[in-house]
């Protein structure tokens, strides 16, 4: 695992944390149980539990990720981004993110 992975992955799992700070003990997020022992073992991964949301900042307005030729990226280790140099008009939208598990 990379530093950079490791500190995406720290903040993510911080995040997660405060905000279910009010459903669980401060500071940490509930168990999560995923997956069942199955003939290869049990996997319980961030990639699994975890998905981002994102949307164009103060709006309800989705941000269209699937379309990469847009500029627009997102995944589970490293979040939502935009790439200018990608975008048509040559600077991204502000995003925001979410998580959902």
């Amino acid at each position: 695992m990379t530093i950079r992975n490791f500190v995406g992955k720290t903040l993510l799992l911080s995040m997660l944390a405060i905000s279910v700070a009010g459903t669980a003990s401060a500071g940490k997020t509930p168990w999560f149980d995923r997956d069942d022992i199955s003939g290869s073992g049990d996997w319980e991964t961030t990639n699994d539990i975890l998905t981002p949301q994102c949307r164009i900042k103060g709006t309800k307005q989705p941000v269209k990720t699937n379309v990469p030729s847009k500029g627009y990226y997102k995944n589970n280790t490293a979040g939502c981004w935009c790439k200018n140099a990608e975008v048509p008009n040559g600077k991204c939208k502000d995003i925001e993110i979410r998580y959902k598990y």
